[in-house]
Formats: structure tokens, sequence, C-alpha cells
């Protein structure tokens, strides 16, 4: 968990942190010491263990569970355990391009969408021109 938590940091740094000036550097350093403080607090293992056991338990018999932890007793069970956070974190960096591209791009359909709206709602509330408006009234006594 530690490493993805530094996978998913390293990631949001690069982005934000390209576009911090100069002069707010030491404030943003300073930001992210609290943003992994807050992270670490409650992603803490202790913290989030019973979630985990509830989950699993949830999710697989006992039997199931005496399975998995039998596999990951065995020296290729070892090996994924070792090797697991690497490949994960790996796989998260590979993806953070495309999820910015995506990002980006359903933020861009977002702001079109709402501009279409906005013209569409608008329209509706345009006043009546005076071709289209019918007879004038009659002008009061």
């Amino acid at each position: 968990m530690g490493a993805q938590k530094k996978a998913i940091f390293a990631s949001a740094d690069r982005a934000l942190g390209a576009t911090i000036p100069p002069e707010a550097q030491a404030d943003y350093a300073e930001l992210q010491k609290k943003i992994a403080a807050e992270v670490s607090a409650r992603l803490d293992a202790k913290a989030v263990k019973g979630d985990f056991t509830r989950i699993y338990r949830e999710n697989f018999s006992k039997e199931e569970l005496d399975g998995i932890s039998t596999f990951y007793d065995t020296p290729l069970g070892q090996v994924i355990l070792t090797k697991q956070t690497q490949v994960e974190q790996k796989i998260q960096l590979a993806m953070a391009p495309r999820v910015a591209e995506l990002s980006a791009q359903l933020q861009q359909m977002g702001r079109e969408f709402a501009k279409e709206q906005k013209a569409k709602f608008m329209g509706s509330l345009a006043a009546p021109t005076p071709a289209s408006a019918g007879p004038a009234p009659a002008p009061k006594p």
C-alpha cells in the first residue's frame, strides 16, 4: 500500500507541480506534507485492515481463503507478493497519461455541453421579435 500511495503522489505531483510558480514552491511543498500526512492517516494499514478482512470474507469461502494462503506460501506465491506492488506501480504510471488525456477530453465535452445548453436555454428566454410578437397592445386611455 505504501508504494501505491507514493506512485499516486508522484503522478499528481508531476501534473500539479509543473503549474506552480517558483515563488509558491515552498508553500506547495508544505501542502504536499499535509496531504501526505492526511493520506497516510486515512489509508494506514491498521485503519483499513478491518475493511480488507470484511471484503475478503464476503467474497471468499474459508476453503478458498485457505487455498489462497497456501498458494502465497509457495515460491511462486512469494514471487507474486514481492513483485505485485512494483507491477501495480508501473501500471499506474503507464495509465497516468491516458487518464490525464481522458480527463481533459471529458472536461472539454462538459464545457461544450454547458455551452450548448446555455445557448438553448438563453434562446428560449429571448424576447420575441416584433414580427413574431403578434399585434401590438392597444394604448391605454
